[in-house]
């Protein structure tokens, strides 16, 4: 791949997209690291940049459970290059993949040279720590139920039929769908909503109050 075309790639990343010619030309310049399908790429302290292929995320807390996957264009690594560990999460090529990576001196400079990559690198880990925040929260609940029931005294803004993006609040909620269908049920069979082709009928308002609050 040219470094023309490696330059559009990385201006299409979340943390680069607005990052000046020069700074682009800079990592099109790195050396690009080709794995096969199936290598293990790190737990690397290096912000890794998909050139090509598909990679899978998972945990490295011993459970190995995939976080997510990302392909060309996307990002990996941002919140452990300026970390003294790389125990974070285990990167697994899912196909044949090229990779740039970028270590923490590298982005310093960067950072030091165009103030506009530095301003995206910090809205991009604030928007990791706002989701990440969100999922906290609604693990600490005691039960989806409570939670949703929450949500829907807020989404409905007083009005006592809406209707609910199931999707919407299961991002909101940091919980699968699954859970949000379940919780659904569970207001249902108590009475406190009707919630049918993705309206939600709210029955007993003050009993959907009383269970946001409920611990």
């Amino acid at each position: 791949m040219d470094q023309t075309t490696v330059c559009e790639l990385v201006r299409r990343t979340s943390v680069f997209g607005g990052c000046s010619d020069l700074t682009a030309a800079r990592i099109a310049a790195l050396p690009v690291e080709a794995f096969s399908a199936g290598d293990m790429i790190g737990g690397t302290a290096r912000l890794g940049i998909i050139v090509s292929g598909k990679v899978r995320i998972f945990s490295a807390d011993g459970g190995h459970v995939l976080m997510k996957e990302a392909s060309d264009g996307d990002i990996f690594g941002a919140a452990t290059v300026f970390l003294d560990y790389d125990g974070i999460s285990e990167v697994v090529a899912k196909t044949r993949c090229e990779i740039i990576f970028v270590d923490e001196k590298t982005l310093e400079q960067i950072f030091a040279s165009d103030a506009a990559v530095a301003v995206s690198y910090v809205k991009f880990l604030s928007e990791r720590v706002a989701f990440l925040n969100k999922k906290v929260a609604s693990l600490s609940s005691p039960r989806a139920d409570i939670a949703l029931a929450s949500y829907i005294c807020e989404a409905s803004a007083g009005k006592r039929e809406f209707k609910l993006n199931c999707l919407a609040a299961s991002k909101k909620l940091g919980i699968g769908r699954t859970s949000v269908y379940r919780a659904l049920k569970m207001l249902e069979d108590d009475g406190l909503i009707c919630f049918e082709k993705g309206i939600i009928i709210i029955k007993d308002e003050a009993g959907l109050s009383s269970r946001r609050n409920k611990k």
